[in-house]
């Protein structure tokens, strides 16, 4: 195992621990033989990976790589009809300060028609590589969120060394679909 992919596999391991220990389904793809790396070192989440919210303690944790500060990933979560609060958190991974944000957008019944500001939540995190932070919410316990919302994560400031990997954090109603779009 050469020297780059023992930063993500040590990254995996304690998200795998984490994750078990928390509730959560940390979501990610492994290399392909072929692929110049590693066949067990991890990679982001593929695009179109689609995971169901079963249990009220469950987080889905998408493990994203950036390959630079200008990308934007999208990932949508359709409620299926549930109430409840919807959020978005980030962690940086491997070379801490890299402050990521997130932004959870109302998109319930499509896109508003012009004139019209869809409600939104926007957080950045602290950089931290061992918390969630930054944590962007719609909807609350008083006040539960149901429809779909897009949820977009971006780079906000850092270290600026890519291409770099964070995990996003989604908490949804159970029976929520959260769908990583791109």
């Amino acid at each position: 195992m050469n020297g780059l992919h023992r930063p993500r596999m040590r990254r995996l391991i304690m998200a795998l621990a984490l994750a078990v220990a928390a509730g959560s389904v940390l979501v990610v793809t492994s290399a392909s033989a072929g692929g110049g790396g590693n066949s067990n070192s991890p990679k982001a989440a593929a695009p179109g990976t689609s995971v169901r919210v079963s249990s009220a303690t469950q987080n889905i944790d998408f493990l994203i790589e950036f390959g630079s500060a200008a990308e934007q990933h999208q990932i949508t979560v359709d409620t299926q009809g549930q109430a409840g609060p919807v959020t978005a958190s980030s962690e940086d991974c491997c070379v801490p300060d890299d402050h990521w944000q997130s932004t959870i957008i109302d998109v319930t019944g499509g896109d508003p028609p012009v004139g019209t500001v869809p409600n939104s939540n926007t957080k950045i995190g602290n950089g931290s590589t061992s918390a969630f932070s930054g944590k962007a919410k719609m909807g609350s316990a008083s006040n539960p969120f149901s429809g779909q919302a897009r949820v977009h994560v971006t780079y906000a400031v850092g270290v600026d060394q890519f291409p770099a990997d964070m995990t996003e954090r989604i908490t949804a109603p159970v029976g929520s679909t959260v769908t990583l779009d791109y």
